[in-house]
């Protein structure tokens, strides 16, 4: 039943809850589902390349033709309605921050912010008071390891993919507030360019358009924006300067958190062949310009179209060796030094 004083649990009327109270082991993001939600792969980077909720279900009407008899009011449909509060008195109960994950895979699931020691109220209704047998799972997610500024985690070479999550994260003093974020729930990773040109990000994959920040500086306090959007899977690109350092953050989409999966891309920068060498020992060495700190890879293709990847060398003077079994001919095999990072790489 519904007691007296019983809060319509985001916005639905219910009628049929049950109570439990949880105490939160640790700060992070809470979910309260009726499937268990797979714990989120950790955060990386480097080379390499919903029904909505809270809201009672909107039915269809089609109106019958001549002597078909059509239930014009059918039934509420039954399905979970959970929230989660705070207090001890059900006539003055404060909701956590529910929010409907508004993933396809988990339709009437929710989340909240939990901080360690405090204790919840979680109410499992169902929708305008119908009933049913489902089970409850209740997730706590702590923060990524790259939520703090000072733990970002570094993204290299001109190609990088990384996977995080925001789920849990929480907002430092002085960090910059996203357009598109309510709580500024973010995490941060660092990138020193190795080529100059335009760079592109992206969150495709990500659960959610998550709003994208590109910084310098080396601090919180100190930090100058670059680019931004408010959110998108495509993100605008910025223009990089050889051997800069950014700070990428990535945040919540109006306090909805989640998977993210960021992927980078800079521009190929081709190192110019200052000559090939034919040595006594038959292989040839080819000797491109490049610049002290930039690392080069060397590409070969037998038909100048589909390139593999080859060797790489760290560049130390102002040109770069490679040794092949095969001599470079007009007709093949073909050869092309690229950029692909920096070594001397530093945090900040």
């Amino acid at each position: 039943t519904k007691q007296a004083n019983e809060p319509s649990h985001l916005g639905n009327p219910g009628g049929s809850s049950v109570w439990y109270s949880w105490t939160a082991s640790a700060s992070g993001r809470a979910t309260l589902s009726q499937a268990e939600i797979p714990v989120y792969a950790p955060p990386s980077g480097g080379y390499n390349g919903y029904d909505s909720y809270g809201l009672v279900l909107q039915l269809v009407q089609v109106y019958p033709t001549c002597g078909i008899e059509t239930d014009q009011n059918p039934p509420a449909p039954f399905f979970p309605v959970f929230a989660a509060y705070t207090g001890t008195n059900v006539a003055s109960l404060t909701p956590a921050n529910n929010l409907p994950l508004q993933l396809d895979a988990y339709p009437n699931a929710i989340s909240f912010d939990a901080v360690k020691g405090q204790t919840y109220q979680i109410a499992f209704d169902g929708n305008e008071g119908t009933t049913g047998d489902i089970e409850l799972y209740l997730a706590l997610t702590k923060p990524a390891r790259n939520d703090s500024f000072e733990r970002r985690i570094k993204l290299r070479s001109i190609s990088a993919n990384a996977t995080s999550y925001n789920a849990g994260a929480t907002h430092q003093l002085g960090e910059p507030l996203l357009a598109g974020s309510t709580d500024g729930k973010t995490v941060w990773w660092t990138w020193r360019a190795p080529v100059s040109g335009t760079v592109a990000l992206a969150l495709t994959s990500s659960d959610h358009a998550f709003p994208l920040g590109v910084y310098r500086g080396k601090s919180l306090e100190g930090l100058q924006v670059v680019a931004q959007t408010g959110g998108g899977m495509e993100f605008s690109n910025f223009e990089a300067e050889e051997g800069q350092t950014y700070q990428i953050a990535v945040s919540d989409f109006s306090g909805l958190t989640g998977k993210i999966s960021l992927a980078l891309r800079a521009p190929i920068i081709e190192c110019p062949l200052l000559r090939a060498s034919r040595l006594v020992t038959g292989r040839t060495l080819l000797r491109y310009t490049a610049s002290p700190g930039q690392v080069v890879m060397l590409l070969s293709s037998a038909d100048g179209v589909n390139w593999k990847n080859g060797p790489i060398v760290n560049t130390h003077r102002n040109n770069v060796d490679f040794l092949v079994t095969k001599r470079p001919t007009d007709a093949g095999p073909f050869y092309r030094a690229i950029v692909v990072d920096r070594f001397s790489y530093s945090t900040h």
